[in-house]
């Protein structure tokens, strides 16, 4: 399979896994069950009454990195933070917890790592949240295999809204996943060597990869904390056995689904690509040519500076 379409997959597959599980958010999996089913299309709704297809923050700001990492070729986060911020300044009605409260500060001009541990604060220092892991893939696109990089680019990107040091480790973990997916890693060994790497690496970050071979379904906790949204969606993935049936698994889980279901898929896209996503979730997805031509920019950058 090209690079080109691990790419394309990755942030297509993170875009149509928000937008699938975002109808499903808050509810348990027996409500779920109960008023729908098994869901396995775009079908709109939910607490933000979302449309078919329509995604969340989580994509928002995945797409507000990438464009800011391919514009300044590297990572510029008085750039990315600005960009956050204006997006705030929207009103969106999906931004919570201590990502608001971070990205209130900074734009109430509190520079990135004031406005970060005062959110950490005022939430009772609970900011070991999946706010920074549903927006990192693009830095695992743009850094590829260079790794100390990578750990370094995604603590600094974390680091933005979230103090607490698990949710960094967050994205740093799910960087170096997709990293080894992105270069061709079997599905059976990814999860080990993305352990090793995470143990031996130089620049210390805490490895907060969950133990996910030894789970069952029913461990699985589906919040909206780091290593709860981690297992859930490296689980989904590790035992699916296809995009769809990873991102359909993932979203009927319930809870932070939305989340959730974009971690997956952009791990399920980097590891079977872009023809791997059903063609009725991408018809349906909000913005579609522009993520797609975004992970083809991240690409392009990425094959220049090889």
């Amino acid at each position: 399979m090209e690079l080109r379409e691990r790419y394309t997959g990755c942030l297509l597959g993170l875009a149509v896994g928000d937008a699938l599980g975002a109808p499903l958010e808050y509810m348990s999996n027996w409500q779920i069950q109960i008023k729908h089913g098994t869901v396995r299309d775009m079908i709109g709704g939910g607490w933000l009454l979302v449309r078919p297809g329509q995604y969340t923050d989580d994509t928002t700001l995945a797409v507000l990195l990438g464009k800011s990492l391919v514009e300044k070729e590297g990572l510029d986060l008085e750039d990315v933070a600005r960009r956050y911020v204006e997006w705030y300044r929207t009103s969106p009605k999906e931004l919570t917890g201590v990502l608001r409260t971070a990205l209130s500060l900074l734009a109430m001009g509190h520079p990135p790592d004031d406005a970060a541990r005062r959110a950490h604060e005022l939430s009772g220092e609970e900011s070991a949240g999946n706010g920074t892991v549903k927006r990192c893939a693009p830095l695992a696109l743009f850094f590829g295999d260079r790794i100390p990089e990578l750990l370094e680019a995604s603590v600094a990107e974390a680091r933005l809204t979230h103090w607490d040091e698990r949710a960094a480790a967050g994205s740093a973990a799910l960087g170096v996943f997709l990293s080894l997916l992105l270069a061709g890693e079997p599905r059976e060994s990814v999860f080990d060597r993305a352990f090793d790497i995470l143990e031996e690496n130089p620049l210390r970050v805490p490895n907060v990869l969950p133990d996910v071979p030894s789970k069952d379904t029913a461990d699985l906790r589906p919040t909206s904390y780091v290593v709860d949204t981690l297992e859930a969606a490296l689980y989904h993935f590790l035992h699916a056995p296809s995009f769809e049936e990873t991102l359909v698994r993932a979203a009927n889980l319930g809870g932070d689904a939305d989340t959730i279901s974009a971690v997956a898929g952009a791990l399920a896209g980097a590891f079977w690509g872009v023809e791997a996503i059903p063609r009725r979730w991408l018809r349906a997805l909000q913005d579609r040519t522009v993520i797609r031509d975004l992970a083809r920019d991240l690409f392009r950058v990425r094959t220049a500076g090889a």
